[in-house]
């Protein structure tokens, strides 16, 4: 079991987490990367949450983003953007959920 690299939508949301995952299954500790990969099934859930009604998880990336300070813009068409509630609520859930220790590791 094992991979080489891969492609992921949010990998430039929490890179570290991803980067210490791969180093975990390459280095032979197994559960330490099934734990990491579980962080990354939260924030995935979370945005998909988040994304019913605005198409997709996207405008939930776009909004973390920006809370992590890198300038993405907007959802485009057909997509649109979380309203500043959602967003508010958005990013209490990944407080809760202690995302943002993660996204800083």
């Amino acid at each position: 079991m094992g991979f080489r690299g891969a492609i992921g939508s949010t990998y430039s949301l929490m890179p570290a987490v991803y980067r210490q995952a791969k180093t975990a299954m390459e280095e032979g500790r197994g559960q330490e990367a099934r734990d990491l990969q579980a962080k990354s099934v939260q924030l995935v859930d979370v945005c998909f949450k988040y994304g019913q009604g605005v198409g997709g998880p996207i405008p939930a990336f776009k909004a973390i983003l920006q809370e992590l300070g890198v300038p993405v813009g907007p959802a485009r068409f057909p997509m649109a953007t979380l309203s500043k509630q959602k967003i508010t609520e958005l990013m209490a859930e990944l407080r809760e959920v202690g995302f943002f220790e993660w996204a800083q590791e």
